[in-house]
């Protein structure tokens, strides 16, 4: 079991947020930063998938150069509601390799943790 004083201190950390629907709680660039627990209402997140195309361009017939471009794709789109929760990694200090974004569907609340208030 937790001391008190640690779930009054982690209690403190935690931000509850009023969402409207349509708005955007977490974009890609946020990922990792964030613990994020769905208290009500409906929310759609999507994983967007980093590709890196090298291609060698000749420049003459001895000179070769890499060209390396990074494509990104949404995919893993997926609702989730009350209970749903993500961002564990990231407040344990592990790489989670995803890169999210959260957006709410209908009006709801969420609680929040930051990565670095909470180490």
């Amino acid at each position: 079991p937790l001391k008190l004083n640690y779930v009054k201190s982690l209690a403190r950390q935690t931000r509850t947020l009023q969402v409207k629907a349509g708005t955007i709680v977490m974009k890609p660039e946020d990922a990792g930063q964030f613990f994020i627990m769905v208290v009500s209402g409906t929310f759609r997140m999507y994983s967007r998938v980093k590709k890196v195309i090298r291609r060698r361009i000749p420049l003459n017939k001895d000179e070769v150069v890499m060209q390396e471009e990074k494509m990104y794709s949404t995919s893993r789109v997926r609702t989730v509601g009350a209970g749903a929760y993500f961002g564990h990694a990231a407040i344990l200090g592990m790489e989670s390799g995803r890169d999210e974004s959260f957006g709410a569907l209908t009006d709801g609340e969420v609680l929040m943790i930051r990565a670095d208030e909470f180490r």
